[in-house]
């Protein structure tokens, strides 16, 4: 095979659809998990090309800054895994878990255009519909919920993590491109009950904080008018619904959503750390009060585990009980300190400050104000995750990186077709 632009672009279509079905066919087929790990072939593949072919996209749409915080944030870990004498191949399997999604999110702006963009969306439309027959099927038939109901996404426990960000990504897109004119209401009403049915049954309790968070960004974002007095109906009328499934279904689990308090500070089963506190508890507990690890915390790759024995990290061995991994901002901060994660941060914070100054490029040329306010809502929805669940480590970032990589691939595109913006 020859390996072009072309190439590069089929790659990821290749890689999106992988990710959305891999667990699975890994579940219920019983296929090696060894397959999840093609993820990483298509990364070098892009990776070799892009170093091949070295083209500067990010440059070219002023863009520079967000490729700077990346590298910024790369150069910060590597050098943390040296002054901590991490094991080369943990550093090298830290490396993989987190900087996969960098690679792919450039290659997403080097090699896709803005007709990719409204495919995507409807592809992942169409996946939502198959999702919600094999949840319904999982549920009813089979028998699986909670933690082990993911339609698309397999059986496996920790399925919930890749259904929560689907579920963010389509209302965050759906709702904004609705306020804008650019999708109908039937598809945002599908999303918001679909979503809300599903989460209720696999007792997704976060999605019912972010679905009312999504709308009321969204509406922040967009100005007020029928539309989204409408939209907030809608919201109203799938939230009720929500929860009344939640509450027939997991009478427990709705006492927790509705006493939020103790869901985000309890230390019961499995959370040995609060969500909330996490890093007061981590100095005290692991940091011991030293400075230097509160700053730059135990190097990249020091707290990492995998199914591979001489993968897993001391740090673990002693203490993976705490299952600190099931949380990005814990684990980050644990390998990364407060630096490491104020950098990752920065990251997500320059790609929201982009999609800001996008709004009217895209708006005026493009008549795409839609992406950018979907990319600013999902931004912060990507940083609510990180003390909600892990997607941003596993494959799942591959989705999330995608579709935040739109407001560019958008901005690019307009400024080839009318040069001189």
């Amino acid at each position: 095979m020859v390996i072009s632009s072309k190439t590069c672009r089929k790659l990821i279509y290749f890689q999106l659809l992988l990710v959305m079905v891999e667990m699975f066919f890994i579940s219920q087929f019983h296929l090696p998990s060894i397959i999840t790990y093609i993820t990483d072939i298509v990364s070098v593949i892009l990776l070799l090309y892009m170093a091949y072919a070295h083209k500067s996209e990010l440059k070219r749409i002023r863009a520079n800054y967000v490729g700077n915080l990346i590298l910024l944030f790369v150069g910060v870990s590597i050098l943390g895994a040296v002054f901590n004498f991490v094991p080369p191949l943990l550093t090298v399997w830290g490396a993989r878990n987190i900087f996969r999604g960098f690679i792919f999110f450039v290659a997403c702006i080097r090699f896709l255009d803005e007709k990719d963009t409204k495919k995507i969306f409807d592809i992942l439309f169409k996946l939502q519909i198959v999702n919600i027959i094999l949840s319904l099927f999982q549920y009813f038939i089979q028998g699986y919920n909670q933690d082990n109901l993911g339609g698309i996404f397999g059986t496996q426990s920790g399925c919930n993590g890749y259904t929560n960000i689907f579920f963010v990504i389509l209302l965050s897109y759906y709702v904004a491109a609705y306020m804008t004119k650019k999708e109908p209401v039937w598809k945002v009403a599908v999303v918001a009950v679909s979503t809300m049915l599903l989460a209720g049954l696999a007792e997704l309790k976060i999605f019912y904080f972010e679905f009312a968070l999504i709308i009321l960004l969204c509406v922040i974002f967009v100005k007020p008018s029928f539309k989204t007095i409408l939209i907030a109906l809608i919201a109203v009328v799938a939230a009720v619904l929500g929860l009344k499934i939640l509450e027939a279904i997991f009478p427990l689990q709705y006492y927790y959503l509705i006493n939020y308090d103790k869901y985000l500070v309890m230390q019961s089963g499995g959370y040995n750390i609060p969500r909330i506190g996490a890093f007061t508890y981590i100095n005290e507990h692991f940091f011991n009060g030293s400075i230097i690890n509160e700053l730059f915390g135990f190097g990249l790759g020091n707290c990492e585990m995998s199914s591979f024995s001489f993968l897993v990290s001391d740090f673990y061995k002693a203490y993976g009980n705490y299952n600190y991994r099931w949380f990005s901002h814990m684990m980050f901060y644990l390998e990364e300190g407060i630096i490491g994660f104020g950098l990752l941060l920065a990251i997500f914070a320059g790609i929201f400050v982009y999609a800001t100054k996008s709004r009217k490029i895209l708006e005026n040329f493009g008549e795409s104000l839609h992406i950018a306010i979907f990319t600013q809502v999902f931004v912060i929805m990507v940083v609510v995750n990180f003390w909600y669940n892990q997607a941003i480590r596993t494959e799942a970032q591959y989705l999330i990186y995608l579709v935040l990589a739109m407001c560019f691939i958008q901005v690019k595109s307009i400024k080839i077709q009318k040069r001189g913006i």
